[in-house]
Parts: structure tokens; sequence; C-alpha cells
């Protein structure tokens, strides 16, 4: 059974609003990795868990997430993940994968719009946090 993230043309204008999306995942035990990918009128077309990881970490194909921004005909995605230790600290492991995920989709002229660390402590936005 799928798991509806988000429904379809809802908008989301801030790391908050995509934070409110996610509150149900808070108290999960696995690292869960989301993509949000959207339109032109920064509506989401789709919204998926794209990965679920171990107990403290996950690994990050960025291919499928490719592929699925153009199959959705996205403009921009969000991606987001939880950190199941609290921690809203983002590892150099996530800087890693995000930059390398920004520079993916930036060659397909795809923006990366923000990436949230998530946990019942709150989100860290590395838009906002100038990681992005």
């Amino acid at each position: 059974m799928e798991t509806i993230i988000c429904e379809k043309g809802k908008k989301l204008p801030s790391p908050n609003a995509v934070h409110d999306v996610l509150k149900a995942f808070e108290s999960e035990e696995k690292e869960m990795f989301f993509v949000f990918y959207l339109n032109s009128r920064h509506e989401v077309n789709n919204a998926e868990i794209e990965f679920i990881g171990g107990w403290n970490k996950q690994l990050i194909d960025c291919k499928p997430v490719l592929k699925k921004a153009l199959l959705n005909n996205s403009i921009s995605v969000i991606v987001a993940h939880n950190h199941p230790s609290g921690s809203l600290t983002p590892s150099n492991a996530d800087i890693k994968t995000t930059k390398k995920l920004q520079e993916a989709l930036g060659l397909l002229d795809i923006e990366l719009n923000d990436h949230l660390i998530f946990s019942t402590n709150g989100f860290h936005s590395m838009k906002e946090n100038f990681l992005l």
C-alpha cells in the first residue's frame, strides 16, 4: 500500500509548510528520505518516500530522483529526511549528498529548492542555513 505524503496541488511555500507535512513521520525509527516534486507554480505534482535506511544511516541514489523529477515535469524539488537520533545537525554525508543531488538536478535545469532534516526536536533547513 502506498503511503500518501502530501496531496497533489498543495503549495509548499516555506520550510515550515514542508515540516508540517512531515510531522507524522517524526518518530520513525529508521531514516526515511522524502522527495517533493514541484511544478512551475510550486505546487506538489508528486511526493514520495524515496528511500528507507537503517537505524542511523541511509544511502541515497540520485538516479531515481532525477528520473522521477523528469517524469513529473518538475521545475524544482524539495527533499527531506528524518534523524531518528533527534539531532538536527546535518552530517558531512548529508551535506555531500545534498550538493551531489543539487548538481545532478541542475544539469537538468531543475532546482533543488531545499533539504530539510527533521526530528521530534523540529527541523533544519539547509537553504535557510546557507548550505544550498
